[in-house]
């Protein structure tokens, strides 16, 4: 969790309370990984099921399933952006 909190997408808060307590939350660069995350694994599933294998049922290529997916071609912008943003902070 530290690392996370030193990279950035994860911040945490720290209260003087014995036992001491921390809360964690996502922060906006954490928040815009979650979308990546949803879309790449969007397009696997569609990978996956065009390539034959079997499990959960394919994907409607027309109509997404989560507000979050984004076509392909979005990936690599949104892998470049938070990349950029993320070295920016640092």
């Amino acid at each position: 969790m530290r690392a996370l909190e030193r990279d950035g997408p994860v911040g945490r808060t720290v209260y003087a309370a014995v036992p001491t307590k921390a809360e964690y939350r996502l922060t906006d660069p954490g928040r815009s990984l979650l979308e990546f995350n949803a879309a790449v694994k969007d397009r696997a599933e569609i990978r996956r099921h065009d390539a034959g294998c079997t499990g959960a049922p394919k994907p409607d290529r027309n109509q997404s399933a989560s507000p979050s997916r984004v076509p392909l071609v979005s990936l690599t912008t949104a892998a470049t952006n938070t990349a950029d943003s993320m070295a920016k902070t640092a």
